[in-house]
């Protein structure tokens, strides 16, 4: 653990503590899970297995006295499903999380909780490389990982539930603009349910909305 103790490295450290806080806002978790493969308001419901998953980079972990901050933590995971429409069969999920811990109250925190986020892909291994290089390529989805917790899943175990989202883009399949969840845990092994809507024809032309 790198710890910052005084100066202006500690008061730049500090300030980024308070920015990155702001930015983890509290989200509820433990949603309903849907049936796989079933419509849900407007989209359908995939289901995914995370599997065998390996840490990467434990990244880098801050303490001062906003706050106790990791970031660049990046876990990868094998996702496998039974859905044969699923627009990703067998893929590599990876996530890239960040966990931040208030000394004290702020905005929207409480002293004493974890906020993680993280930014994650779900890519088809059957996918060919270069078609993975173009900005919307047909074999990844990207989404967003949020979750308020009483423990830091980067370095304590315990199952727990995050709220996912997939943004207004073209992905894999089509599929784009969902939410849904992960249940799993600290390992981000478990489940990851995802009801996605199908992008017309011009909007998956027209890239990102």
């Amino acid at each position: 653990m790198k710890r910052i103790t005084a100066g202006s490295k500690w008061r730049q450290a500090a300030h980024g503590f308070v920015l990155m806080a702001l930015t983890l806002l509290a989200l509820c978790t433990g949603q309903p899970q849907a049936i796989a493969g079933t419509e849900q308001g407007g989209g359908k419901m995939f289901s995914w297995q995370l599997q065998d998953a390996e840490v990467v980079s434990r990244g880098e972990t801050m303490t001062s006295s906003t706050g106790t901050l990791t970031k660049g933590y990046v876990v990868e995971a094998l996702a496998v499903t039974s859905q044969g429409k699923a627009p990703v069969r067998t893929g590599r999920y990876t996530v890239d999380v960040t966990a931040f811990s208030p000394a004290k109250d702020l905005p929207g925190q409480k002293a004493g909780l974890w906020y993680v986020r993280g930014t994650w892909t779900l890519t088809d291994q059957t996918v060919d490389e270069e078609a993975l290089k173009t900005h919307h390529n047909p074999g990844t989805l990207k989404g967003y990982l949020d979750a308020e917790l009483p423990f830091n899943p980067l370095t304590d175990g315990g199952a727990f539930d995050a709220q996912v989202r997939v943004p207004m883009a073209p992905g894999a399949g089509g599929w784009a603009a969902g939410d849904g969840t992960f249940t799993g845990n600290e390992r981000f092994e478990g489940t990851l349910n995802l009801n996605l809507k199908k992008l017309s024809r011009s909007q998956r032309q027209g890239g990102a909305l």
